[in-house]
């Protein structure tokens, strides 16, 4: 199932950048919506006093990887 799952993402993909400008879809909505809503549990996490400076990098870079949002230069 999980490479239905993959073949049906890929394929979605496609479409969406062959009708972008065709589709009827307020994305900067949408990229607002999740950029604050990402914004709002990094803030959290910032100001959430116990837990020590690692384990909030860590989880905001969780934040990001559930974004889409690629890390390639993560320390280690």
């Amino acid at each position: 199932m999980k490479i239905c799952k993959e073949l049906l993402y890929q394929e979605l993909g496609r479409f969406l950048v062959r009708n972008f400008n065709e589709l009827q879809f307020d994305y900067q909505q949408v990229i607002m919506t999740k950029s604050v809503q990402a914004l709002n549990r990094i803030q959290e996490i910032l100001q959430d006093d116990t837990l020590d400076d690692f384990y909030k990098i860590e989880k905001i870079e969780r934040i990001f990887e559930s974004c889409g949002v690629s890390l390639k230069n993560r320390r280690e």
